[in-house]
Order: C-alpha cells, then sequence, then structure tokens
C-alpha cells in the first residue's frame, strides 16, 4: 500500500496514518507526504516538506523506523493536465507500479491532493 496524504494540514490525516501504520495486516511500500491546497488555513509554501517533518516526528515518537518508506511530493499543484510535477512521491510511484517481483496488486490510499498520483 502506498499512503498520500497531506500531514501538515488538520490532525484526521495523522490518524489516518497511525491507523495503517499500526494495522498488522497492511504493507506499508511507501508514505508520500502531499502539499497543501492554497486555501487551506495551514497552508505554507512548502506544505509538503512540512508534511514529511510531522510525519518524521510522529514516527519518532511511535518509536517506528520509515527509512526509505518517506517520499516528498511537490510543494504546489499541477500547473495544468499536461505537465506533471515531478518529485521523489511521483518517482516512487512509477517505481511500484512497474514492480514484478509481487504478486500483490498496488494499492494507493489518498487523503489530501493528488499530484504525485497524477504526475506519475
Amino acid at each position: 500500500m502506498i499512503i498520500d496524504n497531506d500531514f501538515a494540514g488538520d490532525p484526521d490525516d495523522l490518524y489516518q496514518l497511525v491507523h495503517h501504520l499500526l494495522s498488522p495486516s497492511v504493507d506499508i511500500r511507501g508514505i508520500i507526504c502531499s502539499h497543501l491546497p492554497l486555501h487551506d488555513p495551514w497552508y505554507t509554501d512548502d506544505s509538503a516538506d512540512q508534511a514529511r517533518r510531522v510525519v518524521e516526528r510522529l514516527a519518532d515518537v511511535m518509536g517506528l523506523d520509515t527509512n526509505g518508506k518517506l517520499f516528498t511530493g511537490a510543494n504546489s499543484a499541477l500547473a495544468s493536465r499536461t505537465e506533471p510535477r515531478p518529485s521523489e512521491a511521483a518517482q516512487f510511484v512509477i517505481d511500484e507500479a512497474r514492480r514484478t517481483d509481487t504478486d500483490v496488486p498496488l494499492v494507493v490510499v489518498c487523503g489530501g491532493g493528488l499530484t504525485a498520483l497524477a504526475s506519475a
């Protein structure tokens, strides 16, 4: 499973993440830290980077190792329907979609923007 959310905003995103992290039946391949929309009250120009810092703090408090599982998305939305926003998160989605070493389907759960997924 890939989890994609804008973790720098309201706390419901973190509840969703903790639920998945604590679920023994979920194989989390990666966590994408996405940007907030411009109109969001918690919006900053680097909200995807901020989201990553929030998730890193959460993982630290929970005593979890997220090394190699956190991917930062673009800090802004798509400029158009035909121009992707390259990011390490978009590349991770591409790499996971191309994997041939598993019989498990790729599942992406999104609670925030879809910039990384659309860019991939």
